[in-house]
């Protein structure tokens, strides 16, 4: 609210001007495309790079969502993740997302990812560090049923070493509607990602009081019939202020994939966060509570 306020007065400044000022023509170029990345390690398995290209708002976008889903994801893209002296080629699974199956976990340890998008000719690079898992001490549902209503809410608990830094994320995640898995597989549930402000939380150190936290969150992007998803994943401070620009935007795919210049970044010649954090997680059918 603090950046809206003063972008309405400048909007508003600017328009006085315009009524002294004659008309100027502007020849602005639309920036040019770079690739956006994002990823997740499925605990114990493998770790999923989403590679997808970033588009102007000055374009002319594609008539239909298909059409324009298939010209910002990247297909067929070299992706490799090197550590410790092993290089990881990642495989193409669907169009803008690639899976490696034989990434080793080492916590503390220096992870390099190479992205090569051939068709355009565009590369970026990026590096992070893999930090321990973490665990809830607590989390369960509580689904509150009425006949006007139904209300769902997680309650979890954390603890939290206030001797070093520590960021956190929690993120819910639901069952896609495509999926029809009993038990859900959580690798279905991760590689949704972040796809609105309401299915992820934030904490520092900050947030803990005597090194504990807990928090009872309603969640209303999901009904009482859905399988939903709670992890918990200990994350560097880079990605910590990433999500929080994140956040602050409200959009998260959109912000991403159009121009997103100002977000905190760490990928080389391109957009997006390459992140290693490992997340704990609980699965929780709805249908039980």
């Amino acid at each position: 609210m603090k950046k809206f306020l003063p972008s309405i007065c400048m909007a508003a400044l600017v328009m006085g001007l315009n009524f002294c000022a004659p008309p100027i023509d502007l020849d602005i170029q639309p920036a040019a495309p770079k690739l956006v990345v994002s990823s997740q390690v499925i605990p114990e398995q493998y770790i999923l790079v989403s590679v997808t290209r970033s588009f102007s708002s000055l374009e002319t976008r594609p008539d239909t969502s298909a059409e324009f889903k298939k010209s910002i994801y990247v297909s067929n893209a070299f992706v490799t993740v090197d550590y410790f002296g092993i290089t990881d080629t990642l495989t193409m699974i669907s169009p803008g997302l690639y899976e490696g199956h034989n990434l080793l976990q080492y916590y503390y340890g220096d992870y390099h990812l190479t992205v090569l998008d051939n068709e355009k000719g565009l590369s970026a690079n990026s590096s992070t560090i893999m930090l321990p898992r973490v665990q809830f001490d607590t989390v369960y549902p509580v689904v509150i049923r009425t006949p006007a209503d139904t209300s769902i809410t997680i309650h979890y608990e954390l603890s939290d070493n206030q001797e070093i830094e520590n960021y956190y994320v929690v993120d819910y995640v639901k069952r896609p509607k495509n999926s029809t898995n009993t038990p859900m597989n959580v690798d279905k549930i991760i590689a949704q990602g972040k796809n609105s402000t309401e299915t992820f939380d934030l904490l520092s150190d900050d947030s803990f009081l005597n090194g504990k936290y807990s928090m009872n969150k309603k969640i209303t992007s999901v009904k009482a019939k859905d399988t939903l998803a709670v992890m918990v994943s200990n994350i560097t401070k880079g990605y910590y202020e990433f999500l929080s620009a994140l956040k602050r935007s409200g959009t998260v795919f959109n912000t991403l994939a159009s121009e997103p210049i100002h977000f905190p970044g760490n990928v080389n010649n391109g957009y997006g966060y390459f992140n290693a954090c490992n997340p704990y997680f609980e699965i929780f059918d709805l249908n039980d509570y």
